[in-house]
């Protein structure tokens, strides 16, 4: 009899053994059938989604990568130049314009957030050669450079190409409204903030967004400047007009912190994850990512973070972005301390664009959900922004 209940329970554990066995093959068929179908979906949306853009505005090449929780989707479609038709590759190089901004802002978080920076702190303590007293600029925070309030035009005077002359005008710059009233926005001002970050570390802004973004993200070193080895990658970019675009020079930019930086779609997978808060991106550059997503004033339609835009998924102008970005100026009500906390149900996004490409990003945390569209050719900000939007299912 014992030796018979031994039997019956070596044949109940097999059985046990193999239904685990079983069932976790079939968990695994699931998971598996669930990411392939997911992929199949993105495919068909961003395929449909693309092909009207780039017939619409008749874009040569984009490159364009989405991620959903662990999984990352990137999708390639035409040429990076037009003369010899060479197509676009994860490796094909843009230009990114303003999301250059979210990496000097991210440099500055991550400067307050180890204590070597104080974003409330006046500007002209750390770039002292911006003080005079017939001027405003020590009234200015760096805060208020990183929300686009510190009351500077989009650009500057093209007579105006350099740190000496940058100051010369600093020198007796008065604001048209109180600083801190006012929403405008500028690539003065980020590009101020990048000063100060080259002044506290005595570096250049491109030295440090490949030391401190680009390395311990294990995107491409390719910064603000092409290297001669990466010039073959490097997409031909084309005006509204259709016509060929000089590329961006880095060395005669005013202020390369706003908008300098090139990078490829296969980099900019690696900057979405961070922007989405997946497990693996290294602790500083997530808590600094956190504090620019957290919102410090109120727009009326949305609400501004340190360069990112903040918007409620319940706004219902999400589905109909204006095809012009407005630059301001426009009032602002700032949050109060209690209401300036991060938060996850939101989207958060930034445009970029040069003479010859257009760019985007956007993400939403809670649901480890964002997209990045790269394009070489330059197109109005509605068009791409609702691109990108409808990918990852606004407005449905």
């Amino acid at each position: 009899m014992k030796k018979l209940f031994l039997i019956l329970m070596t044949i109940i554990l097999v059985n046990s053994e193999f239904m685990t066995s079983a069932n976790a093959a079939a968990l695994e068929t699931r998971e598996d059938f669930g990411k392939i179908q997911k992929h199949e979906t993105y495919k068909t949306t961003v395929t449909a989604v693309s092909s009207q853009l780039m017939q619409q505005y008749n874009i040569p090449g984009a490159a364009i990568t989405v991620i959903d929780g662990d999984q990352t989707y990137t999708y390639l479609f035409g040429s990076m130049n037009q003369a010899n038709g060479k197509p676009v590759t994860e490796n094909t190089i843009f230009e990114v314009g303003s999301i250059t901004k979210l990496f000097t802002a991210l440099l500055c978080a991550e400067a307050e957030d180890n204590g070597s920076m104080k974003l409330s702190y006046p500007l002209t303590d750390y770039c002292p050669e911006f003080t005079d007293n017939k001027s405003a600029s020590s009234q200015i925070s760096v805060i208020n450079l990183l929300t686009h309030t510190a009351g500077f035009p989009l650009n500057l005077s093209e007579q105006i190409t350099n740190k000496a002359k940058t100051a010369e005008y600093l020198s007796t710059w008065q604001p048209e409204k109180a600083i801190g009233s006012q929403w405008q926005y500028s690539n003065v001002g980020i590009g101020l903030a990048a000063m100060v970050l080259e002044k506290q570390n005595n570096n250049s802004i491109n030295e440090l967004i490949k030391e401190k973004i680009l390395l311990p993200l294990a995107m491409t070193p390719l910064g603000m400047e092409v290297a001669e080895k990466y010039q073959a990658n490097y997409a031909q970019g084309y005006s509204a007009e259709g016509k060929t675009a000089p590329h961006f020079d880095y060395g005669h930019a005013p202020f390369p912190g706003a908008y300098s930086l090139k990078a490829t779609i296969s980099d900019m997978s690696n900057f979405l994850a961070a922007a989405v808060g997946l497990s693996n991106t290294p602790e500083n550059i997530k808590k600094a990512m956190h504090n620019t997503q957290t919102p410090r004033v109120d727009i009326g339609s949305m609400q501004q973070g340190l360069v990112w835009q903040v918007h409620s998924l319940q706004d219902d102008n999400l589905k109909h972005e204006p095809e012009n970005l407005n630059l301001g100026p426009l009032p602002v009500n700032w949050l109060p301390k209690e209401q300036q906390i991060y938060k996850t149900n939101v989207l958060l996004d930034k445009t970029g664009g040069t003479g010859g490409f257009r760019s985007y990003i956007a993400v939403i945390p809670e649901k480890k959900l964002g997209v990045v569209i790269l394009l070489n050719k330059y197109i109005p900000n509605g068009a791409i922004v609702t691109a990108g939007r409808t990918i990852i299912g606004i407005g449905e």
